[in-house]
């Protein structure tokens, strides 16, 4: 694990992060493996970006294979709306990228960014659309209603993207992301722990 500080900010970077990295050049070619990092920090950039402007300056940023967690301030208070507007900035910025790179021909860093902004979208936790759903029913209805009613809505998503992932893997023969994404995302829904830090793939 490397360790360093940004200010008054410490950010890890765990092992498991540089294995996925070396593992997708390897299985999509080092352009597009370059490009998607490349996505992955702009997406991430978009969100503490967001954090800043809305006052909440980060106390620790840990990031590994299994995303990227953002630790804030005991003492930092962000509403509802600031939430959402920190979760969904991440696949806004993806989407504006795409739209600005086939304006350019750059046909590759547009897919793989719409590809990321749809991901993100998804109300499923904990991408983006999800953690925005959550923060949105919490402020109309409470964290207990909220909680129920995201589980079930992500499952709910989650089944046709688990299908598309096998039927993807089938098609192709060796593209399995999709359906280990869709793996991951379950599993986080069954053995996820409440009131941890804010999580953002």
């Amino acid at each position: 694990m490397f360790r360093f500080s940004l200010g008054h900010c410490r950010i890890r970077l765990h092992f498991s992060f540089f294995a996925l990295m070396a593992f997708y050049n390897l299985f999509a070619g080092m352009e597009n493996g370059g490009l998607t990092l490349l996505s992955i920090f702009l997406h991430e950039c978009a969100h503490l970006t967001a954090m800043i402007l809305c006052g909440a300056f980060p106390r620790e940023i840990s990031v590994s294979a299994f995303g990227m967690e953002i630790i804030l301030p005991e003492t930092a208070v962000l509403t509802y709306r600031q939430n959402m507007a920190i979760s969904l900035s991440g696949p806004l910025l993806n989407f504006m990228l795409a739209l600005a790179a086939d304006l350019f021909a750059a046909k590759a860093f547009a897919g793989i960014n719409l590809v990321l902004g749809c991901i993100h979208i998804l109300p499923i936790e904990p991408l983006d659309g999800g953690l925005a759903l959550k923060n949105l029913l919490t402020g109309k209805l409470g964290a207990d209603k909220a909680g129920k009613i995201c589980f079930f809505v992500s499952l709910l998503f989650l089944f046709p993207v688990a299908v598309l992932g096998f039927m993807l893997l089938i098609y192709s023969k060796n593209n399995f992301s999709l359906l280990l994404l869709a793996l991951y995302l379950i599993f986080y829904l069954l053995f996820k722990r409440d009131g941890g830090p804010i999580r953002s793939l």
